[in-house]
C-alpha cells in the first residue's frame, strides 16, 4: 500500500536551512553548551532512540555541508550510522512544532 504525505508534511520534510560551513562547527559547539542545545539533544533522543550528542554533532556538521543546505531529510541521510531507527510520530511532533509559526500563518491566511 502506498504511502501518501499531505503537502503540509512535504513542505516540512524539504524545509531547508541555509548555513554557513564555515561558522557551523563553532555555532554546533557552542549550540550543544547552551540550555536549548541540551534541550535540542534529549528532543533529538526521543526521535531517534539510542542515539548520542556526539552523533548529532557530527551529523549537524556534515548535512550543513550539503549544497541544498540543512533539512530533516538531509540530517536523516548525513546520520554516521548504517541504519537508523526514527519515532516516526514523534518525528513529526517535532517537525510541526518547529514549523508552528508556519502552520498558524497558513491556516490564518484566507484561501
Amino acid at each position: 500500500m502506498p504511502l501518501f504525505l499531505t503537502p503540509v508534511v512535504r513542505q516540512i520534510l524539504g524545509s531547508r536551512l541555509q548555513l554557513d560551513p564555515d561558522i557551523t562547527k563553532l555555532a554546533i559547539d557552542e549550540l550543544l553548551q547552551l540550555p536549548s542545545g541540551k534541550q535540542l539533544s534529549q528532543v533529538l533522543s526521543i526521535v531517534v532512540p539510542g542515539s548520542t550528542p556526539q552523533q548529532f554533532q557530527l551529523t549537524l556538521a556534515s548535512a550543513v555541508r550539503q549544497p541544498s543546505g540543512l533539512s530533516l531529510l538531509g540530517f536523516l541521510k548525513a546520520y554516521p550510522e548504517k541504519t537508523i531507527q526514527v519515532d516516526a510520530i514523534s518525528a513529526l511532533a517535532v517537525a510541526f512544532q518547529l514549523n508552528l509559526n508556519y502552520l498558524e500563518s497558513q491556516c490564518l491566511t484566507p484561501y
